[in-house]
């Protein structure tokens, strides 16, 4: 390589990390500390070693996920799956559910929409037990519907029921509810002791 060439190389070099330099003071970045990356080092043995370390499969890098990421030894997937009921919000049970169907790859898809359907509240299972859907993706569907339907009367009768108050407490074109009239008993006057004593007896 000529003189030449090195020199137009260190100046290509040189004003490439002026640039990086000048991007990081414009982005307030160059005070952040580099991050060291770590790479698997080939000591000169059996260099198998070294490839299998490097390699690695679906299967194992997922089993790694799961060990770090996924439930303890102390959880179980399949008990918290049968466990789980819906207690509030659907979108919370179903993203709960999803969650547990990740970790549970071996379970049939039957017996995941038959834990799914068990573990909806009463008012959205009783439907999903009428329209008998034939697969998970319907049912969950299914639900969601029903829960959109449940939402949405419940809003209406909040509102319904206000409208009803304010008709009833003289709102706005509304008649007052008057209370029943009385008799008339004429003038109403205490008893005395006496007198009280004589009607007991």
């Amino acid at each position: 390589m000529s003189h030449g060439s090195e020199a137009k190389d260190r100046d290509s070099d040189s004003e490439a990390e002026g640039s990086i330099r000048s991007y990081r003071l414009r982005h307030g970045t160059e005070k952040l500390r580099r991050v060291r990356m770590e790479f698997l080092r080939f000591s000169g043995e059996d260099p198998r070693v070294w490839l299998d370390r490097a390699r690695m499969s679906w299967r194992r890098f997922e089993k790694g996920l799961l060990v770090r990421f996924g439930f303890s030894e102390y959880e179980d997937a399949n008990e918290a799956m049968n466990k789980l009921r819906q207690k509030g919000a659907f979108r919370e049970y179903s993203g709960e559910f999803e969650r547990l169907t990740n970790t549970l790859p071996h379970w049939h898809p039957s017996a995941l929409l038959v834990a799914f359907m068990a573990g909806l509240k009463e008012e959205i299972a009783g439907e999903l037990r009428m329209r008998r859907p034939k697969d998970l993706q319907t049912a969950i569907e299914l639900a969601k519907r029903k829960d959109e339907q449940l939402q949405s009367a419940q809003r209406a009768g909040g509102s319904s029921a206000r409208s009803s108050f304010r008709t009833a407490s003289g709102g706005v074109g509304a008649q007052a509810v008057q209370p029943p009239p009385r008799a008339n008993l004429g003038p109403t006057r205490r008893l005395t002791w006496e007198e009280m004593q004589r009607r007991r007896e």
